[in-house]
């Protein structure tokens, strides 16, 4: 059987960041957990992967993106313009999938240590990272999409408190006076779209109800399992039925997909009996007959400034770490 590092860690009851550091010896560690390492790696048998001790030489030419949630196809788009930029500069690319689980991206991000890579691309789960910073203290990396706090680094978003703002004031300008705003999980993201959404109904003397801002837990699914969501189904019938809502902002375009199915389902016609304006651009959008306001992100210069930043950042680029934001592209009314 083979012996991982993860085994190491297990048995000497440490992160597996810390056996790394014990068998790199690039960080100091207190004596008795040196042996405690040392002594689990003798018990097991344990043989140094050769591709660690690489991590120190500079030379590898591997980008590891890891992805908060990989069945979204937006990362796909993202990953081209990734691809773009690393491909004239000779860097490869692995994706490595966080399934929106903060363990699974912990996991992910300490097993990075055995791999011979250059740099990250990190679409973040979990909003704190202070102590996950601790373990790529010393690599290139830079966040997409999410705004992770309590570390420093180089940040690509949208400008999303702006997107919120043109999807409701498109809305609004529509002839809709009662919108509500629902979205997955309720991240730093989706809190600026949400700003951007207040500010709008601000301008136009609507009031803001915060009955009809709505949020999930956004756990990642197949779009066959989001097409029958019973827990959406309850909240749009309370909406529709309850609150008499006439229009809809989706904070992203997972939630888009299963109000357009919802809608179907109950032949409810958009846009004459609702509207609906929705982040992004999704390839299925193109498959529906109804008038859906769309806005999509430029994903692909999202991806090219992410790995053009990283490149600096890997030749030694040593300026202040920033926030940058991107535009998004006009506003698509797709039939």
């Amino acid at each position: 059987m083979s012996i991982s590092m993860k085994d190491v860690a297990k048995l000497a009851g440490v992160s597996t960041a810390t056996v790394s550091y014990v068998i790199n010896n690039n960080r100091a560690v207190k004596n008795s957990t040196r042996i405690a390492v040392n002594t689990a790696i003798k018990k097991l048998g344990y043989q140094v992967n050769p591709t660690a001790r690489k991590l120190r030489n500079g030379k590898s030419k591997q980008i590891i993106f890891i992805v908060s949630d990989l069945k979204n196809y937006f990362f796909m788009e993202i990953a081209k313009g990734i691809q773009e930029i690393l491909k004239e500069a000779n860097y490869s690319l692995l994706f490595i999938d966080s399934n929106e689980s903060i363990e699974t991206e912990k996991n992910n991000i300490e097993m990075t240590i055995l791999e011979d890579y250059a740099g990250l691309i990190v679409a973040p789960v979990q909003e704190n990272w202070e102590n996950l910073g601790k373990t790529i203290e010393n690599k290139p990396c830079v966040f997409l999409d999410r705004h992770p706090q309590n570390i420093d680094r180089d940040f690509i978003l949208t400008k999303n408190f702006q997107g919120g703002f043109i999807l409701t004031e498109e809305l609004i300008k529509s002839g809709h006076k009662k919108i509500a705003f629902i979205s997955g999980r309720y991240d730093s993201t989706i809190q600026e779209r949400l700003e951007g959404y207040r500010e709008a109904l601000r301008k136009y003397n609507l009031p803001i109800d915060k009955n009809l801002e709505i949020f999930g837990e956004n756990e990642p699914k197949i779009y066959y399992e989001l097409a029958t969501n019973d827990i959406w189904d309850s909240t749009l019938d309370n909406l529709i039925s309850k609150e008499k809502i006439t229009g809809i902002v989706a904070g992203n375009s997972v939630f888009s997909f299963s109000a357009m199915n919802y809608f179907q389902r109950k032949n409810i016609k958009v846009p004459d009996e609702i509207g609906l304006a929705t982040f992004d651009n999704p390839f299925w959008l193109n498959l529906n007959t109804s008038l859906i306001i769309s806005l999509p992100q430029d994903v692909v210069k999202i991806g090219q400034k992410a790995a053009k930043i990283l490149i600096e950042r890997i030749n030694g680029k040593n300026t202040p770490f920033k926030e940058y934001r991107i535009d998004t592209l006009p506003i698509n009314k797709i039939i």
